[in-house]
């Protein structure tokens, strides 16, 4: 048995997620570093985000978050807060 309580794999859209951040991550470093270095990073990433705790739950609450309907100011608690900031309002 794991310490860790989530050992579960990735959904497919945690997996997009993942694969976005870290195309994004990665981006900046294209026409810079080799294709072999860049596939290497990738797989490094792939393989800390998939396995380590913290970043899995990271990629996890990333997907999970709903994207705004409209563009505008976010209440001082973030999106899933009510007016006071408190958070878990819906």
């Amino acid at each position: 048995m794991s310490r860790y309580p989530d050992d579960a794999p990735l959904s497919p859209e945690e997996e997009e997620v993942m694969r976005k951040v870290l195309a994004r991550g990665l981006a900046k470093y294209r026409g810079i570093a080799s294709p072999e270095f860049l596939a290497l990073m990738n797989e490094v990433g792939e393989e800390g985000l998939r396995t380590h705790p913290l970043m899995r739950t990271l990629v996890r609450r990333i997907a999970a978050q709903k994207a705004p309907l409209v563009s505008g100011e976010v209440p001082k608690g973030g999106r899933g807060s009510d007016e006071s900031g408190k958070e878990g309002a819906s």
